[in-house]
């Protein structure tokens, strides 16, 4: 929330977060700067979000967050038993994901790029997650389904790529799990609680 407010310097008013701790996108602006219209990816979102799911790139701050949730329960329960203070792990680094994508071989090649610059409906990622379990990191690969790119259908192209994610390139390595998380739009979409099922 802000509050309208004189810039001392330039005697126009502007926006000032009511909360000083924290500083939102229009903190500092003037009241007549106008709303910025939806960007690429807010967008998408409203488009997964209409169809009653989260949009495919948003999964993996979800996993993170369910990481985080995993990292609390555990060290309330190690504090509560032995009384060791643990800390809980830095935010930014329970979870580390590289987008796995086709090459024009059809080679599959680890990639950074900005979210939502896929071309065809499915989504992969080599992830490693820092968990209590395995808290030098859990090796896994997400594949999931675009529901804002050809409403998310299993075309050529896509399915292509199922394939070689859960495939080591190298004799005697070892294989990251795979996990799969499925979008659905329509009549026959399963509810909101079965996909979570789904998808943990």
């Amino acid at each position: 929330m802000y509050r309208e407010v004189e810039n001392p310097r330039t005697k126009e008013l502007v926006f000032e977060n009511y909360d000083q701790s924290e500083s939102g996108s229009l903190n500092g602006q003037k009241v007549n700067t106008p709303y910025p219209s939806k960007d690429h990816l807010q967008q998408k979102r409203y488009i997964a979000q209409s169809m009653g799911t989260t949009y495919v790139y948003d999964f993996l701050e979800l996993f993170r967050q369910g990481v985080m949730k995993q990292w609390e329960r555990y060290i309330g329960q190690v504090r509560r038993s032995r009384g060791d203070k643990l800390t809980l792990p830095n935010y930014d680094k329970v979870l580390n994901s590289t987008e796995l994508v086709l090459d024009d071989q059809g080679v599959l090649r680890e990639v950074n790029r900005v979210a939502g610059e896929n071309e065809v409906a499915m989504v992969a990622w080599r992830v490693s997650m820092l968990t209590p379990q395995y808290p030098e990191g859990r090796d896994m690969i997400i594949i999931a389904n675009d529901i804002t790119n050809q409403i998310g259908s299993f075309g050529r192209a896509r399915g292509g790529l199922i394939v070689p994610t859960g495939l080591s390139s190298q004799p005697g390595a070892r294989n990251p799990e795979t996990l799969h998380c499925c979008q659905q739009w329509g009549k026959d979409r399963p509810s909101r609680e079965t996909q979570a099922a789904a998808c943990t």
